[in-house]
Order: C-alpha cells, then sequence, then structure tokens
C-alpha cells in the first residue's frame, strides 16, 4: 500500500474530505520525524516504539573493486511492534 491508498482507505474510514485528511496525515508524519531527531523515542501503546539507533563502523567488501572499504559510523530509524500488534 503506498501513501495515496493509505489516505484513500483513512478517508473512506473517517467520512473527511482528502485534503483535511492528507493534511492531517502530512502533520502526522512531520511530527513523528521532529521527535525522532530530537532523539526521543515515540511509542504509541499497543502498537509499537520508534527510535533511532546508532550503527558502528565496520568493514565491508567492495565486489566491484575487490577490495575491503570501511563504512562509517551511522544512525539508522528502528521499529519494534508491540506484541499484541503480532
Amino acid at each position: 500500500m503506498n501513501k495515496k491508498q493509505f489516505i484513500d482507505e483513512l478517508k473512506k474510514r473517517v467520512n473527511m474530505p482528502r485534503n483535511i485528511v492528507e493534511n492531517n496525515f502530512d502533520v502526522t508524519l512531520s511530527l513523528l520525524k521532529e521527535v525522532l531527531f530530537k532523539g526521543e523515542k515515540l511509542k504509541i501503546k499497543n502498537f509499537g516504539i520508534f527510535y533511532f539507533k546508532q550503527i558502528k563502523e565496520r568493514l565491508f567488501f567492495n565486489p566491484q573493486k575487490n577490495s575491503t572499504m570501511l563504512c562509517p559510523p551511522r544512525k539508522v530509524i528502528v521499529f519494534k511492534c508491540s506484541k499484541k500488534l503480532l
């Protein structure tokens, strides 16, 4: 399901105009992004937790150049689902 399909389904369920639903969805995503960039965890009861995780630097093999390279440390967004979601 892509964003357009998700918003169409949400529009049907809440019985509101598409532009209002789409605006609320965009505001929700931007708020999620702001919370994560502050370094906080976002816990949604009965759904899961979103948070940043630091990945250490590591060596990896580049088959095109047939050499080993160093991958720098980076942050990734992690989602851990609730047990009730499963």
